[in-house]
């Protein structure tokens, strides 16, 4: 028996690679009309709309998040043209879209204390029981304006402050950072578009704004580099999905410690001789992990000069003397955020470390 003629079997060879890569591009038309189609609303496709699945990254995830979930879109008042968003709407007459609780202790006779940074600073509990005001309740002649804003990343928070901290004279100043703020700070779009920094000539340039103020426009420039819907949802599907978020990891600190490390300095500067603190903030997940942003930070704090204060020790501190895991801290079966008695602990910790700085009097 002889051996088999091998161009009888480069045709058939050949229909199965056409057959296999039409039904491959078959899949991904489908799927993407499933995902993307403005007219596909089934409960079906909205199951199916989850940007974990998808992403290519950070960018691409808030950019599937916005498209689906638009919802979400902040209103036109909603969106700040200089920092994205803010607290409350946007307008003339309160033009860093401070809510009330703000406006009202920027208005106090006593002398203020401006605390800046994301919802860890802005709190997700009752008003009374967000740090700002804690912070308040234990300072003897002074009042904490709660400058948090949700989703802020560090970027953006450099932004109000250098707006704002020069509004009250002799005020304190002290600025909140959650660890995941500094990964924002490379963000340009976030809930929604975002302003953010990058260096050149060796000093920051501002990008990204103004920002769009008409939503139904911002939403239609979205693009995501999504190159395959299919590949994506399989590789999610075999657990290899990591493989989507890949990036040079030492490439990827560099520029991170870069430009945050530029901010502190901006900071520092701008702040004068007016008594400053920076507070880390940690997500309930990170108080037993190394992380190389904590400890770049407390590095970047030292080598500048800088007063902090890491929540990372108070809190663990706080468990083992309650005899409580750290997550009684947390609100974990919600968004992640200190709940009352984590804010409590912090807030404690942080008017006894600023009573013996000496900071507020």
């Amino acid at each position: 028996m002889g051996l088999p003629n091998k161009k009888n079997w480069r045709p058939k060879l050949l229909l199965i690679v056409l057959s296999i890569s039409a039904a491959l591009l078959l899949a991904e038309g489908a799927l993407r009309i499933i995902l993307l189609a403005p007219f596909s609303h089934s409960s079906f496709a909205k199951k199916m709309r989850n940007p974990d699945l998808y992403a290519f990254g950070r960018e691409d995830y808030w950019k599937l998040f916005i498209i689906w979930k638009h919802g979400n879109i902040p209103t036109e008042n909603g969106i700040h043209p200089l920092l994205g968003w803010s607290q409350a709407p946007y307008s003339a007459a309160n033009p860093y879209g401070l809510k009330q609780e703000a406006l009202e202790a920027l208005s106090s006779a006593k002398p203020k204390v401006f605390f800046y940074g994301d919802s860890f600073v802005d709190g997700s509990t009752k008003a009374s029981y967000t740090l700002p005001q804690l912070l308040s309740g234990c300072l003897k002649n002074s009042v904490a304006v709660d400058l948090g804003v949700g989703g802020f990343g560090f970027d953006q928070t450099y932004l109000l402050f250098h707006e704002t901290h020069s509004l009250v004279p002799k005020s304190h100043l002290i600025v909140g950072i959650l660890l995941d703020d500094l990964d924002r700070t490379l963000d340009t779009v976030r809930h929604y578009q975002k302003p953010y920094f990058r260096i050149e000539s060796g000093v920051l340039s501002l990008k990204g704004a103004p920002v769009e103020r008409n939503p139904q426009r911002y939403l239609a420039s979205l693009e995501p580099k999504v190159f395959s819907y299919l590949y994506a949802r399989v590789a999610y599907l075999s657990g290899i999905d990591e493989v989507r978020w890949t990036s040079p990891e030492r490439a990827y600190q560099d520029q991170v410690k870069g430009i945050t490390g530029r901010i502190i300095a901006n900071i520092k500067k701008e702040a004068g001789t007016t008594p400053l603190v920076f507070v880390i903030f940690h997500q309930w997940f990170s108080l037993k992990e190394n992380d190389w942003r904590e400890t770049y930070l407390k590095e970047e704090f030292t080598k500048q000069g800088l007063a902090f204060l890491n929540t990372k020790p108070v809190l663990l501190q706080a468990a083992q003397e309650m005899s409580v895991p750290v997550t009684q801290f947390y609100n974990t079966q919600n968004d992640g955020h200190h709940n009352t008695l984590g804010n409590e602990v912090v807030a404690k910790a942080l008017c006894t470390y600023l009573g013996a700085a000496p900071f507020v009097r």
